[in-house]
């Protein structure tokens, strides 16, 4: 019988003996890092804050936007990205080029893949302990880089969830100092948690009360779904298309091109510009006239989602295409881009794009000063399980394409990724 309590929250046997053990940790002073392992169910998240009480200064940080953007959504609003903790954006500075192509060469290709420098060793100096949420996104280096500034950090994160893209991260063999692995009452009543359990367990779903579970060739009730979904996550990238595809035309949206309202999601890193005024600038002419200045700029990150205000077309009503060709190997490839107007989800004003929906990465060397605030936007109305880590909306449905299921491992993984991201309702859509 559990004697410790917090706000009225009795522990359990497992919750407490995490409790303790971080007491211990933190008195003790052994490592930099306690790490909190826990399955959805299991109260991480509330025994995490009771591990922190008292603890001073607390800071609250996260791998992605995406998953700061939910800690503040719950009241924490200091959350930010480990990133913006401890690492400043290390861009091109001209002076540090002979020419200018060679410049404007490095400077795409910092667009694309963006550098950062270690922030002063003081930074962190106010806190006393960074809480790291989502720490199964982590990898290696920003975690040595954390420890470098962190006082000391506590870890919390799912061992159920798909690793990084990429390769293992920080915490994927890493054993935990604490781990939590019993579902409580309260989430076994809930079929979206209980499922949770049973996909991490079996890899396998069946009949769950308010879960319905609807073959793809059920067209009508697939097209309700896809289109009540807060969003729609898939497996493969073709699955992703296609959903987009279908989503957007179920809305009546037949154009190729982002319309006002649309919801796209940033698939690579980018430098973006905030309009000046965008109700008064040219919308015929130059960059220049199209109304962005380099003294107005802002980070769009990998995985960031934003809304189409409105896409630049001419005195014809016609989406402005910049046609580009280029030859790869033996294959010629051809592509189109367009200026739009995009309005990110955490910040207020409105930013100019160069963007593309579909696309190969670019060989800057053939004329750099063209990319120059190229942004590689994608439809976000469907998204992979890789993609929505860190992320949680009322309402999903799940696009059940068969993914890895030679491999029962990822396939448990990813219908686990998947299917904790629903808060309140689920749906699942099976392809075969």
């Amino acid at each position: 019988m559990s004697t410790l309590k917090s706000d009225g929250i009795v522990l359990s046997s497992e919750q407490e003996t995490a409790v303790k053990k971080f007491r211990d940790w933190w008195r003790g002073k052994e490592g930099k890092t306690f790490y909190l392992a826990g399955y959805a169910g299991t109260g991480k998240s509330t025994v995490a804050k009771i591990m922190a009480e008292g603890k001073g200064r607390i800071g609250y940080a996260a791998p992605t936007h995406k998953a700061a953007a939910v800690l503040r959504s719950k009241g924490i609003a200091g959350a930010g990205t480990i990133h913006s903790f401890i690492y400043i954006l290390e861009e091109p500075r001209r002076e540090d080029f002979a020419t200018d192509w060679e410049y404007e060469k490095a400077l795409i290709a910092f667009l694309d893949s963006p550098e950062f420098a270690l922030q002063p060793e003081d930074s962190l100096d106010e806190y006393d302990l960074i809480v790291v949420d989502e720490c199964s996104m982590v990898d290696q280096k920003t975690l040595d880089d954390l420890e470098k500034f962190a006082p000391r950090i506590l870890a919390m994160g799912d061992p159920g969830q798909l690793p990084p893209v990429g390769g293992p991260g920080a915490f994927t063999f890493r054993e935990p100092d604490a781990i939590l692995t019993q579902v409580h009452r309260q989430a076994e009543d809930n079929p979206i948690l209980a499922l949770a359990t049973q996909v991490r367990l079996t890899g396998q779903y069946g009949a769950f009360d308010d879960i319905p579970i609807i073959s793809a060739y059920d067209h009508n009730a697939v097209d309700w779904f896809l289109n009540n979904a807060d969003q729609v996550v898939a497996g493969f990238n073709k699955t992703r298309r296609e959903v987009n595809f279908r989503v957007r035309r179920l809305r009546g949206i037949d154009d190729f091109w982002p319309v006002p309202g649309d919801r796209m999601i940033s698939q690579s890193g980018a430098i973006i510009h905030k309009r000046v005024d965008p109700s008064e600038v040219d919308l015929s002419s130059t960059l220049r006239g199209l109304g962005f200045e380099d003294d107005t700029q802002d980070g769009l990150f990998n995985g960031e989602e934003v809304v189409i205000e409105k896409v630049v077309r001419d005195k014809n009503n016609q989406v402005m295409e910049q046609p580009e060709f280029r030859s790869i190997g033996s294959q010629d490839f051809r592509f189109k881009s367009a200026y739009a107007d995009i309005r990110k989800l955490d910040k207020p004003g409105v930013y100019m794009a160069n963007c593309v929906t579909d696309w190969w990465k670019p060989d800057v060397s053939a004329n750099p000063r063209k990319w120059r605030g190229f942004v590689h936007l994608d439809y976000a109305y469907a998204i992979t399980a890789h993609k929505s880590q860190g992320s949680e909306w009322e309402r999903v449905a799940i696009y059940d394409d068969g993914f890895a299921a030679r491999n029962i491992e990822d396939r448990k993984k990813w219908l686990y990724t998947a299917v904790t991201r629903a808060s309140k309702a689920l749906a699942i859509i099976r392809s075969n």
